[in-house]
């Protein structure tokens, strides 16, 4: 399986940031299988059209982010202070699974809606 986008992609016309070069090849294929299932695999892996380049990327951002929220919210602490020495410990306010899918599937929504390939019926 390849990603929909590469990282020269992502940098380059997505204007990515957030991932860094040795993670985005994971995120990205997570993205790509997420996005092939929301549009019933109708996307031509060997030349996928920009929006599902951008989707790709957009859904990438999104996993990246959710699972460095997650790492931290597991570590438990939110800050920490050396002098008088200081802890705060973070509340569990990690995202539920059902927002995660719902900001996943508006993501993807908002690069492929206008394009017919999220359209679930018959044509």
């Amino acid at each position: 399986m390849t990603a929909y986008a590469d990282y020269k992609f992502y940098t380059d016309v997505f204007l990515g940031k957030a991932i860094p070069a040795e993670e985005f090849t994971r995120y990205a294929l997570l993205s790509t299988q997420y996005v092939n299932s929301v549009t019933f695999g109708r996307i031509n892996a060997d030349s996928p059209i920009d929006e599902a380049k951008m989707a790709c990327c957009a859904v990438a951002e999104i996993y990246y982010t959710v699972q460095d929220a997650t790492s931290k919210a597991i570590s438990g602490i939110a800050s920490e202070k050396v002098g008088d020495y200081s802890v705060s410990y973070s509340s569990a306010s990690k995202e539920t699974e059902k927002s995660v899918e719902a900001k996943l599937f508006s993501t993807v929504k908002l690069w492929l809606g206008n394009t017919g390939l999220m359209f679930r019926g018959c044509g």
